[in-house]
C-alpha cells in the first residue's frame, strides 16, 4: 500500500514540475503562482512517506476557490514570546491582525524576514488595518490598495512570499531600499515601518522576563 501512494505522490509531484517550468517563462507573482510551494511540499511529503517521520505544514488558504495548496513546512512557535508581544501590540491598538499574531511570526521565520516587518507595514499603510477597503482585507496597500485577498490569512501569506522573492532575494533587504518600490516616492515611508518595528519589538508586559530577540 506504501508503494502505491509513493507512486501516486510522485506522479502528483512531476505534474507540479512540469506546471512549474510551463509557468516559468511568465514570472508572474500574483496569487495563482504557487506551483513552486506546491512542488516543494510535495517533495517533502514524498520523504516524509519514505522515513516515516511526521512533518507539519501549514495550509495555505485557498488560492482558486477550488483547491487547497500546502505551502513550504513552517514551525509553529511554541510560547514564543515574540507572539505575545504581537498579540498585546494589536489588541492595544484595536487592530483586527491581533488573532493573526502567531501567523505572522511563523510565515516570517519561513521567509526568513524580520518578525515585525509585516505587522509595522500595515501599520504604515491602514493603521494595522482598521483602515481598509471593506471585505478586501488589504492591509498592505497591496497594488496601491485595490487588491483583495480571500482573507487576512491570505494576505499574509502572499505579502510575506513577495517580500522575500521580489525584495529581500533582489537586495531590497530594508525598509530605506524597499521604499523606492514599495511606496514611491515618499521619504517618509520607511522611517515610519521602523518605527513601528521598533515599537512593537520594544512592547512589553507583565511578568515577562527580559530576553535577547
Amino acid at each position: 500500500m506504501k508503494k502505491v501512494f509513493i507512486s501516486l505522490l510522485t506522479a502528483f509531484c512531476n505534474f507540479f514540475a512540469r506546471k512549474m517550468l510551463l509557468n516559468q517563462s511568465r514570472r508572474s507573482y500574483t496569487r495563482n503562482n504557487f506551483n513552486c510551494e506546491g512542488y516543494i511540499a510535495c517533495i517533502s511529503v514524498l520523504i516524509t512517506a519514505l522515513s516515516g517521520s511526521p512533518s507539519v505544514y501549514a495550509q495555505q488558504p485557498s488560492i482558486d476557490g477550488s483547491a487547497q495548496v500546502k505551502m513550504e513546512i513552517v514551525s509553529q512557535p511554541q510560547d514564543d514570546i515574540r507572539v505575545e508581544k504581537l498579540e498585546r501590540f494589536f489588541e492595544a491598538h484595536n487592530s483586527p491582525l491581533s488573532t493573526h499574531a502567531e501567523l505572522l511570526v511563523s510565515t516570517a521565520d519561513a521567509y526568513n524576514l524580520p518578525w515585525t516587518l509585516v505587522a509595522a507595514i500595515s501599520g504604515v499603510e491602514s493603521g494595522f488595518c482598521r483602515r481598509i477597503p471593506s471585505g478586501s482585507s488589504n492591509c498592505w496597500g497591496w497594488n496601491n490598495g485595490n487588491s483583495s485577498f480571500d482573507n487576512l490569512s491570505h494576505a499574509v501569506y502572499i505579502v510575506s512570499r513577495t517580500l522575500r522573492y521580489r525584495y529581500f532575494d533582489r537586495g531590497l533587504d530594508t525598509p530605506e531600499k524597499m521604499s523606492r518600490i514599495y511606496a514611491p516616492p515618499s521619504h517618509t515611508w520607511a522611517g515610519k515601518v521602523r518605527h513601528f518595528m521598533a515599537m512593537i519589538e520594544n512592547t512589553e508586559f507583565e511578568n515577562s522576563p527580559p530576553i535577547d530577540l
